[in-house]
């Protein structure tokens, strides 16, 4: 039993009954009748008013045998006049916010302000080292190898925070990397790690990727309503395998179904990235590329995605039943929740990024859309999405507001999102294109064959940098994640491969250790692979062709110059194809040859989420309107003639006259003239 906290307002806090459940659950709530009471007013001590002193105490509303002890008749022109009127109702959507501090092993975006040393900060556990602990190896020596746990993802960020506050002061190359056992001050990685030993004397810094926002609470210390309790996590989905990756391999596990994050390819198809089919408003992913060309990606060809979501227990230790942070959705309400809306990623090499932000930020958009089911009896609008975009009002995922869950879709973040990808940077989108066949015909040597004989042919077609030279090992990634696409016509043809004129801007060529300030390359090959019109590219059977000896201005085996790529167009023709190669992501090694799946483990997100969370609470309003002249006869046998009369409780009663509803005021509340009282009920 409790009772309410005394105020001078006209509040009235109130509850369901017991009675109240009971009828809802059979089906038959309705609310016929109200009546009002003083029955919690002792007129004996009226001095206590809640004006001059303390009001008098109120129960709070009570579950079980509630009731209006002595209610109030509606008339005195006979001893048993009814106690009863009529409440008048109405709905009301009230929407509750909550701005939610930004979640992740990063603060939310700062710019760098080198006089002042503020800016985005690094809230985990962090250390520097020497480059030269990295020496091509899976093993990294550390100074504090109890700071970090077993399966737990460490970040490798090729340069030193500033400051007490661990602040991230400048762009540098970065990898990912899982802790697979810990021997002292020795971590074992997933992975072998580049071989820096010879650039000793670099300092850089080691990161855990594993923080908790604020953690557990302890008794003396204040919960912050608006932080978050746990990071997100990101699933990198493959429903198919990435470029040279062969399943049938018997040496090598490559097979699709040992990737965690499969688990949650039944969410690829959910949000509409599968098939086109049981979809009518559906048009696919839209690209941009290096030219601005609008792009398509038709569901079918979405073979990855960067899915992040908040699926862990709030506070396990207080609710172990609570199983998401969220009981409500993402606000995207005009000037509340998309204004505060961002991620931030801030060891990534964004490609498109022309900024000064160290990293990539993303930002929701406007504009409410929906993906809706073709079966039958489904309605639409129903699945509710805004497009997620980044500085430069790209389009470059969706975020789902009602199902908490936020997608990355263009398939070069998700590879930069995906660690064992080896790279932290996006590389540019080229234009593919049809050409005549004559265009290279020296190539031929004669023959005639085309590329594209006919609209029954298909081609994809993407590219690969590599590394093979120098002391420096291990700094090959994952080929470009996305792949361009070109049906035949009547008219057969070749395919050329352009890039932009501001392509490529963090690819260095000044020397080995430009690697840690971006990326390096000495050999340029593409990759393509030809189907049948309609079909899918089979991992297994792209194949690759070098054209580093046509880069223009180029020497073979120095480091490529980008500028040498930029304005580039490269002419693929069927003898290339013919006469290339199966393409094999471990030839030469990606990463070290793996022992288990490669791709798709689940980890906590290497950025910093904010966002609004709101929730609509539905509330049913019922009106309890008292003329002047009626509801003025109180039956609390304290009453003294000539006091004010008081109101303590209002009951909502159903057509059998049970209280379904009762309703305390925190102050008794003066019964005076034609007042209209307001019972709200939250659903």
């Amino acid at each position: 039993m409790s009772y309410l906290y005394e105020n001078n307002s006209e509040n009235l806090a109130a509850r369901i009954t017991y009675n109240g459940r009971r009828k809802i659950a059979q089906g038959d709530f309705n609310i016929s009748y109200f009546q009002i009471g003083d029955s919690e007013f002792d007129y004996g001590f009226s001095t206590f008013d809640g004006v001059n002193t303390s009001a008098q105490k109120v129960l709070s509303p009570l579950d079980k045998d509630s009731q209006v002890k002595y209610p109030y008749k509606v008339s005195d022109s006979t001893l048993t006049g009814t106690t009863y009127g009529m409440p008048s109702q109405t709905s009301l959507k009230d929407t509750i916010r909550n701005n939610v501090g930004p979640s992740g092993y990063v603060s939310e975006y700062v710019e760098y302000d080198s006089g002042s040393g503020t800016g985005t900060s690094v809230e985990c556990f962090s250390e520097e080292i020497n480059i030269s602990a990295l020496d091509g190896t899976t093993s990294l020596a550390v100074s504090n190898g109890s700071s970090y746990n077993t399966t737990q993802f460490i970040t490798i960020y090729y340069n030193t925070l500033t400051g007490s506050n661990n602040i991230i002061k400048a762009p540098a190359t970065s990898l990912v990397y899982r802790v697979v056992s810990i021997n002292g001050n020795t971590l074992t990685l997933d992975r072998v790690t580049p071989d820096f030993t010879a650039l000793a004397g670099i300092t850089i810094t080691v990161i855990c990727n594993n923080c908790f926002f604020p953690g557990i609470v302890a008794c003396n210390e204040t919960v912050n309503v608006s932080a978050q309790q746990d990071p997100w996590a990101l699933n990198t989905i493959w429903s198919q395998n990435p470029a040279g990756l062969d399943p049938l391999d018997s040496a090598i596990d490559e097979k699709l179904s040992g990737y965690t994050s499969n688990a949650y390819t039944s969410s690829k198809e959910y949000f509409g990235y599968n098939t086109s089919l049981g979809q009518t408003s559906n048009t696919g992913t839209t690209i941009v590329n290096s030219f601005g060309d609008i792009l398509i990606v038709p569901p079918e060809e979405q073979h990855s995605l960067g899915l992040l979501h908040y699926s862990k227990a709030n506070d396990i230790l207080v609710d172990p039943w609570l199983s998401f942070k969220y009981e409500d959705y993402i606000d995207h309400s005009t000037g509340y929740g998309e204004d505060y809306f961002e991620i931030y990623i801030p060891f990534l090499y964004y490609e498109r990024n022309i900024s000064t932000t160290i990293g990539a930020r993303f930002f929701m958009d406007t504009t409410d859309y929906y993906i809706n089911s073709s079966a039958i009896d489904t309605k639409p609008n129903q699945m509710k999405f805004r497009y997620l975009l980044d500085e430069f009002d790209n389009r470059v995922g969706k975020i789902f507001v009602n199902n908490k869950v936020i997608i990355f879709d263009d398939q070069e973040i998700v590879a930069a999102l995906e660690y064992k990808s080896n790279r932290r940077y996006t590389l540019p989108i080229p234009r593919i294109s049809s050409i005549p066949i004559d265009v290279k015909c020296e190539t031929y040597a004669g023959a005639t064959e085309p590329l594209m004989a006919d609209s029954g042919d298909t081609i994809f077609v993407t590219y690969l940098l590599q590394y093979a030279g120098g002391s420096i090992t291990g700094l090959n990634g994952l080929a470009c994640n996305y792949y361009n696409k070109i049906i035949g016509s009547t008219i057969p043809s070749d395919a050329s491969i352009n890039f932009g004129t501001s392509d490529f801007r963090f690819m260095q060529y000044t020397g080995e250790s430009g690697s840690i300030y971006g990326y390096i390359a000495d050999t340029f090959k593409i990759l393509i692979q030809k189907v049948d019109t309609g079909a899918q590219p089979d991992p297994t059977q792209w194949r690759e062709i070098d054209f580093t000896n046509e880069i223009p201005d180029h020497t073979p085996g120095n480091l490529i110059d980008p500028a040498n790529l930029r304005g580039t167009r490269f002419i693929i023709t069927n003898s290339d194809y013919e006469s290339s190669s199966i393409y094999s992501m471990w030839d030469p090694d990606l990463i070290d040859t793996p022992t288990s799946p490669e791709f798709g483990d689940e980890q906590p997100f290497t950025g910093s989420i904010k966002l609004t969370r709101a929730t609509d609470l539905e509330t049913m309003i019922y009106l309890i309107n008292l003329p002047s002249t009626d509801f003025m006869n109180t039956q609390n046998p304290s009453y003294i003639y000539g006091l004010p009369k008081r109101i303590t409780e209002v009951a909502l009663l159903d057509r059998n006259k049970d209280v379904v509803v009762i309703a305390k005021a925190g102050s008794p509340i003066v019964r005076v003239g034609t007042q209209v009282l307001s019972v709200k009920i939250d659903i």
